[in-house]
């Protein structure tokens, strides 16, 4: 493992808010397991980790919470990707965000 591994864990956890420790351990696969799982997310009924990586790659402020902002910014990149742009993160929106 590298420094550019170990800087890649270390700002994927930054990302998602957990200790950084730049070692993949038990918290840090939990988090990306939580991402890989692509929940539906919906406004009022989203919040944690996958929050705020989405909001991280949107662009969105990375609070954690899918507020007016985070709404405006999923709408935004569903659009620019040819989605309906209804506000969640459903399987077509997230093979859009990570394949």
């Amino acid at each position: 493992m590298g420094l550019a591994t170990v800087s890649a864990i270390t700002k994927f956890q930054e990302i998602v808010g957990i200790q950084q420790t730049g070692i993949a351990g038990n918290t840090t696969w939990d988090a990306i397991n939580q991402i890989l799982a692509k929940p539906v997310i919906r406004k009022n009924h989203a919040a944690g980790i996958v929050m705020k990586y989405l909001q991280y790659r949107l662009g969105a402020e990375p609070d954690g919470i899918y507020g007016s902002d985070t709404e405006a910014a999923i709408k935004q990149f569903q659009r620019a990707n040819g989605l309906s742009a209804d506000g969640i993160i459903g399987n077509i929106t997230w093979q859009k965000l990570i394949g």
